[in-house]
């Protein structure tokens, strides 16, 4: 902490800014939560994968354990697939709310990167301490943080209010165990969760004819094809009192949509905000892709 507030007194510094760092880290989430997924709903859906004590595991350090039972022993193949249903559900939950921690901590970074370019411009306000509008920041949720980038830097990424409400959905899973309460509901009495679906066609030059591109892998095309990219509008709507339930497809075109737009749309906003401010990267190595 101390090193942190040097910087902020130093009269000269050189900040700088390695975007492929920037871009990797903003990435390690969606890696994350897609590696974490498959890997919990793989297990959770072998058929011969049936060990739940805590016994079985061996010591890390290689020390002898008391036995503590929390279940008996050989629990009928039954009951532990209904754990098994529930632990898959719990892993996609997990997968959905750590996918979005580490876009809020991508998030402090851009704001701590802006927040020296405007002091480095002399653009903050006298009164304004540097270290406690960041402190401050790091502490709100996406939402308040979307928000203090627009207002603050206009800093405003194209997707904001879809990873908002994407948000708002881990809200629900993290203090009501997914439980959506009518506070979170619109005026209508509903809550809303949306997000763009990505999908690649391909399109008959000729016919016309429109066939996924994962239907054609390995197959012949009967004419000249032109390959598209369509998008589409996903939309889930709750009730108050139901519970958030992500289908597995849900949840692997939002890894989608956060890799592919909501990551890229927010780097595109930072990079729009240093050249409004005439800031111009000595790389040319800025592209949100």
């Amino acid at each position: 902490m101390r090193a942190w507030r040097e910087n902020w007194t130093m009269t000269k510094q050189t900040h700088h800014i390695d975007f492929d760092k920037l871009k990797d880290f903003a990435h390690v989430g969606v890696r994350r939560a897609v590696i974490f997924m498959g890997l919990g709903l793989n297990a959770a859906h072998r058929e011969d994968f049936l060990d739940y004590e805590l016994s079985k595991i061996p010591s890390s350090s290689g020390e002898r354990r008391f036995p503590i039972q929390f279940f008996p022993e050989a629990l009928p193949a039954e009951r532990v697939n209904y754990f098994k249903a529930e632990f898959a559900r719990w892993i996609q939950d997990c997968c959905l709310c750590d996918l979005l921690e580490h876009h809020a901590l991508f998030l402090d970074k851009i704001h701590l990167h802006a927040l020296v370019v405007y002091r480095s411009l002399g653009k903050l306000v006298e009164k304004d301490d540097p270290e406690k509008l960041h402190n401050k920041f790091r502490h709100e949720g996406i939402p308040g943080k979307h928000k203090s980038l627009h207002e603050r830097f206009g800093i405003d990424p194209t997707h904001s209010a879809t990873i908002d409400q994407l948000y708002e959905a881990r809200n629900a899973l993290t203090h009501d165990f997914g439980v959506v309460l009518p506070k979170r509901c619109d005026a209508s009495g509903k809550f809303v969760l949306r997000w763009p679906k990505f999908t690649f066609i391909g399109i008959g030059n000729e016919t016309g004819k429109e066939t996924p591109l994962a239907a054609m892998i390995g197959e012949r095309t009967t004419e000249e094809t032109t390959i598209a990219l369509r998008v589409e509008q996903r939309e889930t709507t709750y009730k108050p009192g139901e519970r958030i339930e992500a289908r597995t497809e849900d949840l692997e075109e939002v890894f989608h949509f956060f890799a592919g737009w909501a990551i890229p749309s927010t780097l595109t906003a930072f990079v729009d905000f240093l050249a409004a401010n005439g800031i111009k990267p000595e790389s040319a190595n800025t592209s949100p892709a």
